[in-house]
């Protein structure tokens, strides 16, 4: 659906999950009675993921907390 060195954002990408081939879900949603934190969960799907695995969680290190 897209270049390999495109970026695509799919809002409601579930609907759509079998056409869109490997991809970086990413899933926000607000903290209960915290108006300015969100939580942020990213999932890999598919294997060329793996290899740059590390670097996303590198990128997205300062900002994690434990929960």
């Amino acid at each position: 659906m897209v270049e390999e060195s495109g970026v695509m954002l799919v809002e409601w990408g579930d609907m759509a999950a079998e056409i869109l081939g490997a991809h970086l879900e990413v899933f926000i949603s607000r903290m209960p009675d915290q108006d300015d934190q969100r939580k942020i969960v990213l999932t890999a799907n598919g294997q060329t993921w793996t290899p740059r695995w590390e670097r996303v969680l590198s990128a997205f290190a300062p900002w994690q907390v434990e929960m």
